[in-house]
């Protein structure tokens, strides 16, 4: 999936919809793309469930899906863990 990336104004929903996943960061009256962007470390990248799993519709996760119009509304990166804590 190709899209531009369109900077917009503000949204107060952008906190909530975060908040259905993680913590927020977003900065109340920043401009930004809309577009929840969530960056998870793993332990073992190579023991995620692919794409096709049911594992991700489970968890409310739909690969190249976006809201009504089919605009993305979040964008979950999936990083291997480069140290542990």
């Amino acid at each position: 999936m190709s899209e531009p990336v369109v900077l917009s104004a503000y949204d107060e929903a952008w906190p909530r919809i975060f908040e259905s996943d993680v913590r927020s960061m977003a900065i109340a009256g920043m401009i930004a793309k809309p577009v929840v962007d969530i960056m998870a470390s793993v332990e073992n990248i190579d023991g995620l469930p692919s794409r096709s799993d049911r594992f991700w519709g489970v968890l409310g996760y739909e690969w190249g899906h976006g809201d009504d119009t089919g605009r993305r509304l979040i964008h979950l990166h999936i990083v291997p863990q480069l140290c542990s804590l």
